[in-house]
């Protein structure tokens, strides 16, 4: 998962779509949790050049792997984002709640 300064992320899956919505159904739970729109997601996999390692479709289990892999890394991200705000206010972690500002629109 990387975060652009943009307002963008780039969610990278070692799972790969043969037609089962994969980018969409991805993209959709990452932009509910963040509280962005869909199109602010891009998911990429596949690029061997950007993910080191796959499995592959997974077939059924795409959701199941793939989309728990996102969900640990958005957890991740978060708490990395909250460690930094608390940081930079002299806060406590514990003592901030995660909102995500849209961009403004063009």
């Amino acid at each position: 998962m990387r975060v652009n300064p943009v307002g963008t992320i780039e969610i990278l899956t070692g799972s790969h779509s043969h037609g089962q919505g994969h980018e969409t159904s991805f993209a959709q739970v990452v932009a509910e949790r963040l509280g962005i729109s869909i199109n602010q997601v891009q998911i990429v996999h596949g690029d061997t050049d950007k993910v080191q390692f796959g499995m592959g479709t997974y077939g059924s289990r795409s959701a199941a792997v793939g989309l728990t892999a996102i969900v640990k890394a958005m957890e991740k991200m978060e708490a990395k984002a909250r460690k930094i705000a608390a940081h930079q206010l002299e806060a406590s972690e514990g003592d901030l709640a995660l909102l995500i500002c849209r961009p403004f629109p063009a």
